[in-house]
């Protein structure tokens, strides 16, 4: 046997190189099947594919290198002349793997390596307390592992893309109050890669980061991917994977332009903005209720306006314009938005193009879609409403059609109308679709083109947009190898439930903060669609021979969900975005202790903004407070009314996080998401008694006390429906 130690992780490793246990140092090991630690996808000039492990190997060779290990296989059954070589070599916080693959050629050519393949996690007999950590988007949690469904196209395995849909290139699992597993993939260049999930009853779970060469099928000799794997022991939970990641992924290249608190390339209205207003339509529909809205809050305003475009919604990309109620009258509306001192960005779609768009065949756009390994584009649709105009594609990033098509649109958009932005939809969220088309310029398949594409695509927009320095570029998502390109993103983790995501998967996963715990003093982001309306109906799709929503149901029914989804904007330090929102709901007395909550919240976070719009997260304390059960209306723009239904999660009736200011303060955020006053109590070890403590609420700040001898911070009730942040001078 050969062992290699590296920060508080020991792996053993048999003679033919098979890794047989992952030990956290004091508490115990992983006992591991041989199907690892790597695994490779082969192909044939025929085409003919298969896959081998490094129990096909017939020959091995393990040699001390330093401190860490270097292991060969060769003589693999079934790919002659092929060799692998494994470097595994300790570093302060775990063990760097790296791998090489020799010997490719056109009759055993690479189509994927997966290394390190890391099987035995979640075992069972560990249901109750086994998690997973996933950042897909702000970031996922998994309980219940053994049963918890693992993707939406399969149970018991799922496959997540980096760059989107997985936010950051890492995945963590861990028992909870126990020992878990950090696995990185320390990539500063966005090469294309997936992390796979697949759970066997007989052994848990195996994760597996599959790399992705650049030219597939790959025959050209030697494929290693440039950049190590890291595999690191930790103590704790989520957030302490978190802050793991975080150590490596802000001195990366996204992060070069430095904290918010220091840049200057960001427009102050953005910063200061205090709500965000999610509306769709004409402008007779969306602005009287953005500027009552901006009336009662009292605080600056911004509408993300969709449907503004004279084509129907998700079909005919990127024939947006002219506006639909023409082009005077959305000028007009703009304008007068701006005399009521509100902004105004407007969608538009970053990767899709409609091939039932006029411009689809008057450009030949199919020329700068992405291609699938077949020839063909792919297809996707959105529009359940309109699906014989709603076919829609990918477009590569490299092609100069698409990154001219965007850049000339988003001048023309600023030029016209005045606007304070352009939403860029799906560019930070929707995973890559692999291109294989010969006459654009780049390798076929995997590396880093899809990254590289949107750089450069980005890089003409920003050009674009340049005339109009008060403008922002958002976009949908939170992809940290674009933090650098984008102003802000819409982030909706927090309204998973209502968008009906947990019942594709299961109730096991649910949202954390976790994009906000490594990057939030890094990038700013908002959103969530919390909403006391039903969604409404695009004018411009055909007109529907039944009702698209129900009557068995209506929001304001379910206001436990409008501030949970609100509570969890806030405990994250997001902006505040609610949805479709009219005067009629606005006048509703009914909902008029609502309205108040959302004002509270918005001056509340405004006032407390060295933490929740500049701070860093910090790991916030454990607070005693009661759970409380939430309901969901799971009802979308397209969910068919026969399949709006209810969903129950339980949450802590109080939501919590910390943060530290760019002077040093400690801030703790409070959100009580129940209708009943909740008894709050704030031990910190940080603290030393004397130190001066203050309330933030809607009216600002004032002296509270002084930290007590025990290291109490604060003790006292939080009123039903409230948020607080609770600050303290370091």
């Amino acid at each position: 046997m050969h062992t290699v130690s590296g920060g508080n992780l020991t792996l053993t490793f048999d003679n033919s190189g098979v890794l047989r246990e992952i030990r956290h140092d004091g508490q115990g090991g992983i006992e591991t099947h041989p199907d690892s630690p790597w695994r490779l996808a082969l192909c044939d000039r025929a085409g003919r594919s298969w896959a081998m492990t490094a129990r096909d190997a017939g020959a091995y060779q393990i040699e001390p290198l330093g401190k860490g290990l270097a292991l060969t296989w060769r003589e693999i059954r079934g790919a002659a002349g092929l060799a692998v070589h494994a470097e595994i070599t300790p570093q302060e916080d775990g063990l760097a793997w790296r791998l090489i693959v020799e010997g490719l050629h056109p009759n055993a050519a690479l189509l994927r390596v997966d290394f390190p393949v890391l099987p035995g996690l979640c075992s069972p007999g560990q249901e109750d307390v086994a998690r997973l950590l996933v950042p897909k988007a702000g970031g996922q949690v998994i309980r219940n592992v053994m049963q918890a469904r693992l993707s939406e196209i399969d149970a018991a395995a799922g496959s997540f893309s980096y760059p989107c849909d997985l936010s950051m290139q890492f995945m963590a699992c861990y028992r909870a109050g126990g020992d878990g597993l950090l696995v990185i993939a320390q990539d500063p260049d966005g090469h294309y890669k997936r992390f796979a999930l697949r759970r066997e009853q007989s052994c848990g779970v195996t994760l597996a980061v599959e790399h992705i060469p650049a030219g597939i099928p790959f025959s050209g000799g030697r494929f290693a991917p440039p950049y190590p794997v890291v595999v690191s022991a930790f103590d704790g939970d989520w957030m302490d994977a978190a802050q793991r990641y975080r150590a490596w992924a802000i001195r990366q290249p996204w992060c070069r332009r430095g904290p918010l608190h220091t840049r200057r390339d960001i427009p102050a209205w953005l910063l200061a903005n205090g709500l965000w207003i999610w509306n769709r339509g004409s402008s007779h529909d969306v602005l009287p209720g953005a500027q009552q809205m901006q009336a009662m809050v009292q605080a600056p305003v911004a509408l993300d306006w969709y449907w503004w475009h004279h084509t129907p919604y998700d079909t005919h990309f990127p024939d947006y314009l002219p506006a639909r109620e023409g082009e005077e009258p959305f000028r007009e509306a703009v304008e007068g938005l701006h005399a009521d001192g509100l902004r105004a960005i407007v969608y538009i779609n970053g990767r899709l193009w409609g091939t039932r768009a006029a411009s689809w065949q008057a450009k030949q756009a199919e020329r700068a879609a992405c291609k699938a390994a077949d020839g063909d584009i792919y297809r996707e649709r959105y529009c359940i409403f309109d699906p014989a105009e709603a076919e829609v594609t990918p477009m590569c990033p490299t092609t100069a059609l698409w990154q001219t098509t965007l850049a000339d649109l988003v001048r023309e958009i600023l030029d016209r109308y005045g606007l304070d932005g352009v939403y860029l939809d799906q560019v930070a969220h929707t995973e890559p679709a692999l291109c294989h088309d010969p006459a654009h310029d780049h390798p076929a398949g995997g590396g880093t083109h899809w990254r590289d594409g949107y750089r450069a695509l980005m890089g003409g927009v920003r050009a674009a947009a340049r005339a109009h320095p008060e403008a922002i570029l958002p976009s949908e998502g939170a992809c940290e190898v674009y933090l650098d390109l984008f102003d802000s993103f819409l982030v909706l983790d927090n309204s998973y439930e209502r968008l009906g995501v947990y019942s594709k998967l299961d109730l096991n996963w649910e949202s954390v903060p976790l994009f906000a715990a490594v990057y939030h003093d890094y990038a700013l982001h908002f959103g969530s669609y919390a909403s006391l309306a039903p969604p409404p109906y695009d004018a411009r799709w055909p007109q529907p021979a039944a009702p698209v929503r129900s009557t068995r149901f209506h929001e304001r029914d379910f206001a436990g969900a409008f501030y949970a989804e609100l509570g969890r904007a806030f405990v994250a330090g997001a902006q505040p975005m609610v949805s479709h929102v009219y005067v009629s709901d606005l006048d509703d007395p009914m909902l008029a202790g609502h309205w108040r909550f959302l004002r509270e919240l918005v001056h509340t976070r405004l006032h407390a903004a060295p933490f929740l719009v500049y701070g860093a997260w910090r790991q916030p304390p454990r607070l005693k407070v009661p759970e409380i059960t939430v309901d969901f209306l799971v009802r979308g723009i397209y969910t068919p009314p026969e399949k709006e239904h209810v969903v129950q999660r339980r949450m802590p009736a109080v939501l919590t996080s910390l943060w530290t200011a760019p002077d040093g303060w400690l801030g703790l955020a409070l959100a009580n998401i129940s209708p009943d006053a909740q008894q709050v109590a704030w031990r910190s070890e940080d603290a030393q008694p004397g130190q001066p403590t203050h309330l933030i609420d809607a009216h600002g700040r004032e002296p509270l006390g002084h930290v007590a001898d025990d290291g109490l911070v604060f003790e006292g009730v939080l009123p039903g429906w409230s948020v607080r942040v609770i600050g303290l001078m370091t």
